[in-house]
């Protein structure tokens, strides 16, 4: 269930009614989602552009096991991944620039401490600024959010973190293109690349944001 924090002005008859009243509170979560069951359902259409020829309609969002990473205290988190392609896929036919794998992880951050909202924001702003590549603000998606992009090895991938009251989502997404047909190996320097993998990761958080009625408990 999302609670509301503060008041909200509703009177359509009723006059002056302020800016700051009528202004929409912040959302108070109690939990992350149990599972990864709905996230499909929500993201599906900007995944499918983002994974292109390697999406597969009926594959479905993976729990993380995350257990062996320390928890925050008072935070609650769930991941959730799915992935296209393989690091060993191979396709004659695969022309230079076309997608050879593509990957989305989508964790939830909720924290339920007394301080939740200010330990929520702390996390975000540590977040970011720990971040190792470059960032970018965003608007008009949550309270606050911002998308990076950086390369690990042969693997590119991007990051559009927003915040919304006490929750925090991350979505990365990773990938790889073909240089040329045949090849074993992929790059993941390319401009082309980085581009698809920045709008693919803004575009699912989008969704997610959109969804967080149905997606959050």
């Amino acid at each position: 269930m999302i609670a509301l924090a503060g008041a909200v002005c509703v009177s359509v008859s009723i006059e002056g009614c302020s800016d700051s009243e009528s202004a929409s509170p912040a959302a108070s979560f109690a939990s992350t989602p149990k599972d990864c069951a709905g996230l499909m359902a929500a993201v599906s259409q900007p995944l499918a552009q983002f994974a292109g020829q390697l999406f597969d309609s009926a594959g479905t969002f993976s729990k993380v096991d995350i257990s062996d990473v320390p928890a925050a205290p008072g935070q609650e988190t769930l991941m959730c991944s799915a992935r296209y392609g393989l690091e060993t896929f191979m396709s004659p036919a695969a022309n230079s620039g076309q997608p050879r794998l593509r990957s989305v992880s989508i964790r939830f951050n909720v924290d339920t401490s007394a301080d939740a909202e200010a330990a929520i924001t702390r996390f975000f702003d540590s977040s970011q600024k720990s971040f190792n590549g470059s960032t970018t603000k965003l608007t008009a998606l949550g309270s606050d959010a911002y998308a990076g992009t950086r390369v690990s090895g042969r693997v590119a991938e991007s990051v559009t973190e927003f915040r919304v009251g006490n929750l925090a989502v991350d979505v990365i997404t990773r990938g790889e293109n073909y240089v040329r047909a045949g090849d074993s190996e992929g790059t993941s320097d390319s401009p082309e690349l980085t581009t698809a993998l920045r709008s693919g990761s803004e575009a699912i958080a989008r969704a997610v944001n959109a969804n967080l009625t149905s997606l959050m408990p």
